[in-house]
């Protein structure tokens, strides 16, 4: 009777990566066309995060660009931290990378909402966008298939 349920979890978390994918791409594709805003780099730095497991006693570190700067649109002065959309953590090199194209004092260009000027991102990027969609598109094909044969 709940022989199915395994395939449905496995079909849901599919569904999710999916969605999530998606929707990161389609929000760094609507900043292509959000106009640009000069802004100076406040602080920029790799926060890296190292968590244990209490069970098994393994640890997953995370890295993830913080990057903060401040930009004006029409004379008003807002802050920002967003680099880009999806996952905020990224491979320790990836981190680096980011973090290095942005330090602090450097002028760049911003993307800022027109219908919501204080929402901004530096790059129209959505970090892990495609991992969640081929993933979650798997899982979910994986989920269906388990679904079918049992």
């Amino acid at each position: 009777m709940t022989d199915w349920l395994p395939g449905l979890a496995i079909i849901l978390i599919g569904l999710v990566l999916l969605i999530m994918g998606i929707v990161a791409r389609a929000r760094a594709q609507r900043v292509q066309t959000w106009p640009l805003a000069s802004a100076t780099i406040l602080h920029s730095e790799v926060k890296r995060q190292t968590r244990y497991d209490s069970n098994s006693h393994s640890r997953r570190t995370t890295y993830q660009p913080v990057v903060n700067y401040q930009y004006s649109v029409m004379g008003q002065a807002f802050t920002g931290n967003r680099v880009g959309f999806g996952n905020a953590n990224v491979s320790s090199k990836k981190a680096y990378e980011i973090v290095s194209r942005y330090p602090p004092g450097a002028q760049v260009n911003v993307h800022y909402n027109p219908d919501k000027i204080q929402e901004s991102a530096l790059e129209a990027t959505a970090h892990g966008s495609v991992f969640n969609i081929i993933f979650g598109a798997v899982m979910l094909l994986f989920g269906l298939v388990l679904l079918i044969i049992l």
